[in-house]
């Protein structure tokens, strides 16, 4: 009803001889900021009435005298008598408003050239006025104009009218507050973190001075604080500044679930970065994230909810909650191939090798049933489907799948400076470590090592790379150049709190067996205990037989207690994932030996 009116309006001012422009001119605007509010499928509305209004104004601008019917409108709103559009205040800024609104409708359709052409004009009709006094909303033109350069990413000419709008008088702090956040935003966008975080916190102070509290943009520019202390490493402060944020959330008047869930999940990763070890407190985070915004979040937000309290339960060893909400996260999925990954890995932690298999199989299938394919990710699938066949003992298929992941890799990543590139190194070198071609493998544990070394630790995480080298050491029997290897990996692990690391607990075993063979079997024990302990929640894992073979070798070559050798012996034959494993006949054989002693010793 309101644009039919509007219409009806427009077509009656236009009848009228000369027309009346001020009118027109009116409820044109009108009309387009009601298009406007009914969403972006009327944008092509709204443009059209914007537009029309702009020839209107171009009309104007070419006419070498506004007409006395408008000049006596204009005398009224400006004070003063203007022959041209340049001398009137009211036309002025209305030109100025008008083309910086036609500039953020291109910008909803992604039109740059429209955007930046737009927001030129703006600039120049404003540079033009010659009128009596200050131009009529001075101050709003200003601030539209920094959104509208923000928009163009010409963020110098953005902070010049934005500081420009704070000349101005004004006794809204809730106004100056809300500019102070643009400049934050716009010093955010030019990576300077420290002046946004400046320009934020004088933000802040003038919101909370205000007499009417705004708590939706006290919220905002809490969050954006929080962002760039985020961005500086200061995970302290980010997460201090992400919980005021989502106090003032709480308190606004009108409910928006997506903002408290976003608010809510970036605590929590906050959290996570400043306490790692504090699995239970950000468990607390996520799960107050989705008692709160469940219902009320899009899919995508919740599949990433789910996934990650889930992570949390698997650092905690909590198997079965985490597999529940990794099946939630299925539910809700907008990606079911991320969440089959994840239900993949729990597997390959707790040692479930054949439900590890099948999920991680789902996971390549829905990756190639898209239109946009990440090889990247089916190559981190294959080295999965690998690491199942090396813990089977076929090594032959791990290696197969190795190679495929380096060729995948290859047709998305052609920079071999690559994380997924040195893992894929790394994983052939195990393998040639089973055959005893150390050489081999101390040639593909190099190129991984090199590999990390370029690109750095922290994003490298070489944690496999230090233990293979390790081992290989190790089989060497250089035992000290061994220890210094699986040192750096655990200084990693600890670090940086990989609790989930696939060979964290494994490690205490690798160390405890050079001990073994340095003679301090008591460490040695020590450590293989330490492994056992740390599995305490999937003690059948198929990896824990080789610690189980260990503890045997002391309790027969050192302690000579040969019952208690037995049983751990048979723990690790019955351990093994098949009878097929190589290191089937290795333990049968340690059992069937030490069978015979006993019966030698019971003669």
């Amino acid at each position: 009803n309101t644009l039919v009116h509007y219409s009806k309006a427009f077509e009656y001012q236009w009848k009228i001889i000369p027309p009346d422009y001020i009118k027109i001119l009116g409820v044109l605007e009108l009309m387009s900021k009601v298009y406007q509010k009914l969403g972006l499928a009327f944008i092509e509305k709204a443009l059209f009435w914007c537009q029309t209004c702009n020839t209107i104004y171009s009309k104007l601008l070419d006419m070498r005298q506004i007409p006395l019917k408008d000049q006596a409108k204009l005398l009224l709103m400006d004070g003063y008598i203007s022959e041209f559009i340049e001398q009137s205040s009211f036309l002025t800024s209305k030109i100025v408003l008008q083309f910086i609104d036609t500039a953020v409708l291109y910008d909803k359709k992604n039109d740059r050239e429209q955007v930046c052409n737009y927001t030129q004009k703006a600039e120049e009709i404003l540079n033009q006025y010659t009128g009596k006094k200050n131009i009529l909303y001075l101050r709003q033109c200003y601030l539209l104009l920094g959104f509208a350069f923000g928009l163009t990413e010409n963020f110098d000419q953005a902070i010049f009218y934005y500081e420009k709008s704070l000349e101005q008088l004004c006794d809204d702090y809730n106004d100056i507050g809300q500019t102070y956040t643009f400049l934050g935003q716009i010093y955010f966008k030019k990576q300077n973190y420290e002046m946004a975080i400046s320009k934020l916190n004088t933000a802040l102070r003038f919101l909370h001075d205000s007499i009417l509290i705004n708590h939706k943009q006290l919220s905002l520019a809490y969050s954006f604080t929080a962002t760039c202390y985020f961005n500086i490493k200061d995970y302290m402060n980010a997460w201090i500044y992400t919980q005021k944020g989502i106090n003032h959330e709480l308190l606004s008047d009108s409910v928006n679930y997506e903002t408290r869930a976003m608010l809510l999940i970036s605590c929590a990763i906050n959290f996570a970065l400043l306490k790692p070890w504090d699995h239970v407190q950000q468990l607390d985070h996520h799960l107050m994230t989705i008692d709160i915004c469940q219902n009320h979040v899009d899919e995508s937000q919740l599949q990433f909810t789910y996934i990650q309290t889930g992570f949390l339960y698997l650092k905690k060893d909590e198997y079965e909650n985490a597999l529940i909400y990794f099946n939630k996260a299925l539910e809700h999925s907008t990606d079911p191939g991320e969440v089959y990954t994840w239900i993949a890995r729990l597997y390959m932690i707790n040692g479930k090798l054949i439900e590890a298999f099948k999920y991680t199989k789902k996971a390549i299938d829905s990756r190639f049933h898209v239109t946009i394919r990440d090889f990247q990710e089916i190559s981190y699938l294959y080295t999965i489907i690998g690491d199942i066949y090396y813990r089977f003992g076929q090594y032959k298929t791990a290696f197969k799948y190795y190679k495929r992941a380096f060729y995948t890799l290859e047709l998305y990543q052609s920079n071999r400076n690559n994380r997924y590139y040195m893992d894929i190194y790394e994983k052939i070198g195990r393998i040639f470590y089973e055959y005893d071609q150390l050489t081999s493998a101390r040639d593909y544990c190099s190129k991984a090592r090199a590999i990390s070394d370029i690109i750095g630790e922290d994003e490298s995480r070489p944690v496999n790379v230090y233990i293979t080298m390790g081992l290989i050491e190790c089989k060497d029997e250089h035992y000290y150049s061994a220890l210094d290897y699986f040192g750096h990996a655990f200084e990693i692990l600890t670090n940086k709190s990989y609790s989930v690391h696939p060979e964290y607990k494994l490690l205490y075993n690798y160390i405890g067996y050079v001990y073994f063979k340095l003679g301090q079997t008591e460490i040695a024990m020590k450590n293989y205990q330490e492994t056992l302990s740390m599995h305490s929640n999937c003690s059948n894992h198929p990896k824990l037989a080789q610690v189980h073979k260990n503890i045997g070798l002391i309790y027969e070559k050192d302690k000579h207690d040969y019952p208690l050798a037995l049983l751990s012996y048979k723990r690790a034959l019955k351990l093994l994932p098949s009878t097929k494993h190589p290191h089937y006949i290795l333990y049968k054989s340690l059992i069937i030996t030490l069978e015979l002693k006993l019966k030698n010793i019971s003669k």
